[in-house]
């Protein structure tokens, strides 16, 4: 899998148990961004155990893009918190290399999200460097 290589501290002692791409039959709600999985869509829906018990996780596929195409480690349930730290990160010390080509293998509904994030976090450090003059 081709990553931008943002890689978290992931849990060493989560045991999958079973991955499986899933069409929904009924609403559910994506433990990452807790958006809701309507049916029809397809999700990603994870069985592992982690400390003693078993729990199950269900991405959608926004989340799963920005997963697969950003990050080669990554814990359960901060993705998208870990994704505007390492771009804020970006867009503060290394604007050069932030993962442009990465970003455009997103899916659309996905490349819009971090689109945004950018603009976001794009605002706040110009608010920075406004209050630093």
């Amino acid at each position: 899998m081709e990553c931008a290589c943002f890689s978290t501290d992931n849990d060493d002692f989560v045991t999958m148990l079973a991955s499986n791409h899933r069409c929904a039959a009924k609403h559910h709600r994506c433990s990452e961004c807790l958006g809701t999985i309507f049916p029809g869509q397809t999700y990603l829906e994870e069985r592992y155990l982690y400390d003693g018990t078993v729990s199950t996780h269900k991405t959608c596929a926004c989340c799963e893009s920005v997963r697969e195409h950003l990050f080669c480690q990554f814990t359960y349930h901060e993705l998208w918190f870990n994704l505007r730290d390492f771009l804020y990160d970006w867009m503060h010390y290394d604007l050069d290399g932030a993962p442009w080509a990465k970003i455009a293998k997103l899916t659309p509904s996905a490349r819009a999200h971090v689109l945004l994030m950018i603009e976001e976090i794009w605002a706040d450090v110009e608010g920075d460097e406004e209050e630093d003059e």
